[in-house]
């Protein structure tokens, strides 16, 4: 029973992120990259999304405002 729960729950999520870029695709037109449609984890202009990125950049977000390297440790 849970298990069917967690499949539907993911399979509208699937199909609400297939509507959004399908919606993005029609808003953005030319300007969409296609390079990455069976990607999943996209941003509003086709391109992919890196699970990486947040954690190699938020310690050089953090650097370039006002807080000094001493203050902040990750």
């Amino acid at each position: 029973m849970i298990f069917s729960l967690l499949v539907d729950a993911f399979y509208e999520l699937l199909i609400r992120l297939q509507e959004k870029q399908q919606n993005n695709q029609r808003l953005y037109g030319a300007s969409y990259c296609t390079d990455y449609l069976d990607y999943i984890y996209g941003d509003s202009v086709g391109e992919r999304n890196k699970p990486r990125y947040i954690t190699q950049n938020f310690p050089i977000f953090l650097k370039s405002k006002t807080f000094g390297e001493s203050d902040i440790k990750i």
